[in-house]
């Protein structure tokens, strides 16, 4: 069950592909979505605040109707387009664990989502993990996702990896105790990027609804 993403740096753009039980998945997920998007409490409780929020979450409702028409996987989306789509598969997660409401299978979908899209995060220069004593902890998912950010290529702008990997990586690193400046920067800067998927879905694990460990 995966969704990946074929990311051109150059056109800021995404080209998905669907297996067969992804693409199921995302067939359950979208009424919910769309029961969101159209529900009055929800467009009461946003009105307070900037208009672009809903307009963000239509763009996202909008790119997973296209999704799920694209069964060849060749229709490519501007890459805000796909980040809109992850937040608005997040917050109707969250409003319906809030209001009671049936939420399955949006922590699947959620999780699939976080794992193929990619968000950026402001440039660093990192230490090798030689010259941390500490980061030797890292596990392996984590080690990869550092020394992608450490070695990226400037060509293609900042680094840009999926959600779900910079998530597993703040999350050792704060394991690790790594408390240099430098680390303390990278922590902040993948918190700023990864809250709102770290605590949504960790809501829905401690109502016992989220699909398997986030950190896997």
């Amino acid at each position: 069950m995966t969704i990946t993403a074929n990311c051109d740096y150059e056109t800021d753009t995404i080209q998905f592909a669907l297996d067969p039980e992804a693409q199921a998945i995302l067939i359950q997920a979208l009424p919910l979505v769309r029961d969101f998007c159209h529900d009055t409490d929800v467009r009461e409780m946003l009105a307070p605040f900037p208009s672009i929020i809903l307009e963000q979450f239509t763009v996202g409702a909008a790119t997973l109707e296209q999704l799920a028409d694209d069964y060849d996987g060749g229709r490519i989306f501007e890459s805000e387009e796909a980040r809109c789509a992850l937040h608005v598969t997040l917050f109707a997660l969250l409003y319906r664990l809030d209001s009671a409401q049936i939420v399955t299978p949006l922590p699947l979908f959620a999780l699939l989502l976080a794992r193929a899209i990619p968000f950026a995060v402001p440039p660093l220069a990192l230490p090798p993990v030689e010259e941390m004593a500490n980061l030797n902890q890292l596990p392996a998912n984590a080690l990869k996702t550092y020394e992608a950010l450490r070695l990226w290529e400037k060509t293609k702008g900042n680094p840009s990896l999926p959600m779900h990997s910079l998530y597993q990586l703040g999350y050792a690193l704060h394991q690790t105790g790594e408390n240099s400046p430098t680390i303390k920067t990278l922590l902040k800067n993948l918190e700023t990027v990864t809250g709102i998927f770290s605590n949504v879905m960790a809501q829905a694990a401690l109502k016992d609804v989220a699909a398997g460990s986030m950190r896997n």
